[in-house]
């Protein structure tokens, strides 16, 4: 247990580190985190490697550890897009994080946001903690090469669900 213990006290790295937010508070956090038992999270910790880190602490492997995670992310993606706001007010924001016009309508915003090239997990992050930057990508190459990385994608059918996530899917194989 000490060793667990250990890892889970690890520095999360440069641009995670754990420190004040300017927009949250540990009030303002997905609580999904808390059910287990031993560990302790950080809220600042980018959503992929705290998965890994309780996954590695609980034990999960194969099934239950693609289950879990699904329930993770489907964990934050509701605390960050649905949690207390109408669904104009969350386009908006959305459409101010990642620099677009907003426009009057969730009509508006989604057709603003159709060309941006954003990766869902690093919004995510971003979300988590506004220390990270949220990266705008110039070409699909540069956006299809990032999101190829492991920790960077997530299950394609939750984003379909999630209408605030779904304007960011993009076909990753092909030509660039």
């Amino acid at each position: 247990m000490a060793k667990k213990k250990r890892k889970n006290n690890k520095n999360q790295g440069p641009s995670q580190q754990a420190g004040p937010s300017t927009t949250s508070n540990s009030n303002d956090r997905c609580s999904w985190w808390n059910q287990f038992s031993g560990f302790t999270p950080n809220p600042y910790a980018g959503v992929a490697k705290e998965f890994d880190r309780l996954a590695e602490f609980m034990g999960w492997t194969g099934k239950e550890f693609r289950k879990r995670k699904t329930e993770a992310y489907e964990a934050e993606f509701n605390f960050h897009f649905v949690h207390g706001k109408s669904k104009l007010e969350t386009w908006r924001e959305l459409c101010a994080e990642v620099g677009v016009e907003s426009g009057g309508s969730i009509t508006q915003c989604k057709k603003n946001l159709k060309g941006v090239l954003i990766n869902i997990v690093n919004l995510l992050n971003h979300r988590r903690n506004p220390a990270v930057t949220l990266i705008k990508f110039a070409t699909f190459r540069q956006f299809r090469d990032s999101t190829m990385r492991s920790g960077n994608m997530i299950n394609r059918e939750m984003a379909k669900e999630d209408g605030f996530l779904r304007v960011f899917l993009r076909v990753l194989r092909g030509k660039a």
